[in-house]
Formats: C-alpha cells, sequence, structure tokens
C-alpha cells in the first residue's frame, strides 16, 4: 500500500508514536493512522533514524 517492503515497516512497529498494536507475534497497524503518521513525518522532512529501527528477531 506505501511502498515500503514488509520487513521495513516491521521494524517501523517499534518506533514510538507508530500506530501499531501488538497481538501475541502479529503486529495489527490502523492504516488510515498509519498513512496520517508517514504523511507528518514526510511534511516535518523528519524521516526516521535508523537507530530507532529494531531489526525483527532480536
Amino acid at each position: 500500500m506505501t511502498g515500503i517492503g514488509q520487513n521495513r515497516v516491521r521494524e517501523m512497529c517499534y518506533i514510538d508514536g507508530f500506530p501499531a498494536t501488538k497481538v501475541g507475534n502479529k503486529f495489527l497497524i490502523h492504516i488510515e493512522a498509519a498513512n496520517e503518521w508517514l504523511r507528518r513525518r514526510a511534511e516535518a522532512k523528519d524521516g526516521i533514524d535508523a537507530n530507532l529501527l529494531r531489526r525483527c528477531g532480536q
């Protein structure tokens, strides 16, 4: 939907403020809220600090 890879989205789920909830081994992402979150980050040219991303399996 966003053009962002599945692994990168999974990593973004660990960033504070990203609209995701972990249920068991799955993340539930509120699509509209995630799109708004990404839009705000893009408008602010905030980007995503690679140090905030948690590699899957760690």
